[in-house]
């Protein structure tokens, strides 16, 4: 995240006056997969280089242009990058430097649309244009118009860099398919931030149709997102937090407490690692802060008739373990980058939106406070990825986008009258429109 574009984005909140809402169900268990399709880096430029294409076409030409720059050229043309080719364009056409020609134009005229690169539901990174060539005819290819020049599909990475181009997966690391008769089926694992595991499932089919086959409640939510930073292994509270002013300011202070945990656990781990004393000041600073916040949001749960619980945290995580540079990185993607990022953007809003005097006043100070805490997550960000692999380094995008989906179903629950008013927090339409603010932030540095 630009740390420029995140405090313009403060200072506007600080200045201004889901689709999927939760349900109980049964947890079960994961569902096993036995075999590992590889995931293709959607950063990488040979993004298309595992797929192979059928008899009927010589060659598809790729071109890609930036998030970064289609979001600040708006009425002017955005410049494209080429990709490398799939198979021969021109290659049996009768002029072929003609048709090398008109292939580059397609390529290069920004009224042409294509498809868009997305890394989990909410990491857009680029929008790719395609030309298939086929002898003397050269056209506009949709990203369908790839998979069926593409089709039959012969192996089972084929298939998945089929479906993680088409932004449905599957999950990596892990086991994550299965070969059918007819093609293979994918798992994908999303963890919502109040809890709730669901997996879900895409048949890619050998003639490259993909079918959507359903989804697994692993283990369920309950219904409480509070953002800001939170210690590995905290235990829900299983509240309905924005039913009212009693269970709002409860789960804050709640959550401000859990906050002083995940910074002793961050320091532990950052001491671990050796990290750079200037980290280790920042993170002591930020405790502190917390300690501050949630003195501050316990008074204001008490005065509304709430009685904050203690945080409760099973588990610790080995902060010598062979993968303990990964995991940190992966927790700080989602917590601090994502979650710390959207809580101070909300706490700001608080300061600005809440009709009670107290809120605004503790709430203008909290705003200030968190934001210097995501700019720490950002800086730690920076610092862990030089010390990551490439393939770490797409975990990582991928904890992120995931944290940006999870958020975007936590903004579809709407605050009870009273949590609007006197507390300021965002309704769903306004929440939704503070996440989508800082994702685009996020979106435009990462493609810069």
């Amino acid at each position: 995240m630009n740390v420029a574009r995140f405090r313009a984005l403060m200072r506007a909140a600080l200045l201004s006056t889901g689709p999927f809402a939760a349900f109980a169900c049964s947890s079960e268990d994961p569902t096993p997969m036995p075999e590992r399709a590889e995931c293709i880096d959607l950063r990488s430029p040979s993004r298309y280089a595992t797929l192979t294409l059928g008899p009927d076409v010589d060659g598809i030409a790729f071109a890609t242009r930036s998030l970064a720059d289609i979001v600040e050229s708006v009425g002017a043309p955005v410049p494209s990058e080429r990709l490398p080719d799939l198979g021969a364009p021109c290659l049996r056409a009768k002029d072929r430097d003609a048709c090398t020609r008109r292939v580059a134009e397609i390529l290069a005229d920004s009224a042409v649309q294509g498809w868009y690169i997305s890394e989990g539901p909410w990491m857009t990174l680029s929008q790719d244009v395609g030309v298939i060539t086929a002898g003397d005819d050269i056209r506009i290819a949709t990203f369908d118009d790839v998979v069926a020049a593409a089709a039959p599909i012969e192996t089972l990475d084929e298939a998945a860099a089929i479906l993680r181009l088409d932004n449905k997966g599957p999950e990596c690391g892990s086991n994550n398919a299965r070969t059918e008769p007819d093609g293979w089926t994918f798992k994908s694992t999303y963890g919502a931030c109040d809890g709730e595991v669901t997996e879900s499932f895409y048949r890619v089919t050998r003639g490259g149709e993909i079918v959507w086959s359903g989804q697994k409640v692993v283990t369920e939510g309950d219904d409480s997102c509070v953002d800001g930073r939170r210690p590995a292994g905290l235990e829900p509270t299983n509240v309905p937090w924005l039913s009212s002013l009693r269970a709002c300011f409860s789960e804050i202070a709640h959550m401000e407490e859990a906050a002083v945990l995940a910074f002793d656990e961050l320091d532990r781990q950052l001491r671990a690692l050796r990290a750079p004393e200037a980290l280790l000041v920042r993170v002591r600073r930020a405790r502190a802060d917390e300690i501050a916040h949630a003195r501050v949001t316990t008074a204001l749960a008490e005065r509304f008739g709430g009685r904050p619980p203690a945080p409760r945290v099973s588990g610790a995580r080995d902060a010598n373990a062979p993968d303990a540079l990964l995991q940190l990185a992966l927790e700080n993607a989602a917590e601090g980058c994502v979650r710390e990022a959207y809580g101070a953007l909300v706490a700001a809003y608080q300061a600005s939106h809440a009709t009670d005097a107290g809120v605004r006043e503790a709430f203008a100070r909290i705003a200030v406070d968190e934001a210097a805490h995501a700019e720490l997550s950002f800086a730690l960000d920076e610092w862990l990825s030089t010390r990551l692999s490439d393939s770490d380094r797409r975990l990582v995008a991928h904890a992120k986008a995931n944290a940006w989906a999870n958020l975007a179903v936590a903004c579809a629950v709407e605050p009870a009258p009273e949590v609007v008013s006197v507390a300021g927090m965002p309704t769903a339409a306004a929440a939704r429109a503070l996440l989508d603010q800082l994702r685009w932030a996020s979106i435009a540095a990462a493609a810069a």
